[in-house]
């Protein structure tokens, strides 16, 4: 399936979650939801790649404090997928002490906004992968 130009890749029918978006023409990836162009070539739509599987965590924050209706804690981090994206995820981690720089998460959802309220982009989630099923990566 093909990204037409102009389409900004969001996750709907017939799409895989945790979408990124792969150029056509030069193989560079970017956020399903961001410009329809392509960041290095400028060549319009792409392929769609599921983004899920492993990522690299490279710094978060811990929130303890946000507005009313919003549950506190909860652990933000940014993360590097393999295809050179970096993402902002929340990470579901009751612990975030087992939580350093370098250690690696498992993209495991993608929640598209509300076009109809006006609300573009993707919302990405992130868990830590148990030590006993990815002995050496953490």
């Amino acid at each position: 399936m093909s990204i037409a130009a102009g389409d900004t890749g969001l996750a709907g029918p017939g799409r895989p979650a945790g979408l990124l978006i792969r150029c056509a023409r030069c193989g560079t990836h970017r956020l399903a939801g961001s410009t329809a162009r392509c960041r290095a070539c400028h060549e319009d739509g792409g392929e769609p790649v599921d983004a899920g599987g492993l990522v690299t965590l490279h710094s978060f924050t811990e929130i303890h404090r946000s507005f009313p209706g919003f549950a506190t804690p909860v652990v933000l981090g940014w993360v590097d997928h393999p295809s050179g994206v970096r993402l902002l995820c929340r990470i579901d981690s009751a612990d975030a002490t087992a939580l350093a720089p370098g250690i690696r998460l498992e993209l495991i959802d993608q929640v598209g906004y509300d076009a109809r309220a006006g609300d573009h982009g993707v919302a990405y989630w992130c868990r830590l992968i148990p030590p006993s099923a990815a002995p050496g990566d953490t």
